[in-house]
């Protein structure tokens, strides 16, 4: 009987000069700006949506939830279309000028929406066109 094994090893270390190199201690202390800044991350994570009024109106920095289906020459495109798609007003999550439109309004109104795709928009079919 023959038996051919490979059995891998750790490597052996050798430690450097090691002793008494120093190492300068980072500071623990935090700004006020930096503290302000994490307990508002904090609140923001936390914080709980409730409905609007009945007669309030939206600003921004409010979330609201919408149904949209976009168009352009009348046309629906493609990822233009959602409903209860919460979005927070002022995010930028989409094109410019878009959660501007909806700002000052009340929970139900319909809104057209009217927005350019700007010329380098990365789907060819919409970059330049205005879209409803």
């Amino acid at each position: 009987w023959k038996i051919h094994a490979e059995v891998t090893l750790a490597p052996t270390v050798e430690l450097g000069d090691y002793k008494g190199v120093e190492v300068e201690k980072e500071s623990d202390e935090v700004s006020d700006k930096e503290l302000n800044a994490e307990l508002e991350r904090l609140q923001k994570g936390e914080a709980e949506l409730v409905p609007a009024k009945e007669d309030q109106v939206s600003e921004k920095g409010d979330t609201v939830v919408i149904d949209f289906d976009g168009s352009v020459d009348g046309k629906q495109f493609d990822g233009g279309k959602a409903q209860n798609f919460s979005l927070s007003l002022g995010s930028g999550q989409f094109i410019p000028g878009f959660e501007d439109q909806l700002v000052g309004h009340k929970a139900g109104d319909d809104v057209d929406v009217k927005v350019t795709f700007h010329k380098n928009y990365q789907a060819k079919n919409l970059a330049g066109k205005e879209a409803v």
